[in-house]
């Protein structure tokens, strides 16, 4: 059975259908690899188990690469403004 994290269902189900066959094509096939988006399902996974901002702003900025913190921060805002927060989830 194929499971999916909350951040990759809601990465889906925000795709066209031909968006949503490939990528769940890509999940079946596991070829691994590097996990770009690893700091912003971690600073998810903190800020719905009620973690403070500093401590979420500490995750988003652990990546070395600019471009993956930058997009990491921004795709966070997106879904945080988009979906709520612990409170209206």
């Amino acid at each position: 059975m194929l499971t999916f994290s909350l951040n990759t269902f809601i990465k889906i189900c925000l795709l066209d259908t031909g968006g949503r066959i490939s990528e769940i094509q890509r999940k079946l096939d596991n070829s691994g690899g590097y996990d770009f988006y690893n700091s912003f399902q971690r600073a998810m996974r903190a800020s719905l188990n009620g973690m403070p901002e500093n401590h979420i702003d500490n995750i988003l900025n652990t990546p070395s690469k600019e471009v993956e913190r930058k997009h990491n921060s921004k795709a966070f805002r997106i879904v945080k403004g988009k979906f709520g927060n612990i409170r209206s989830i």
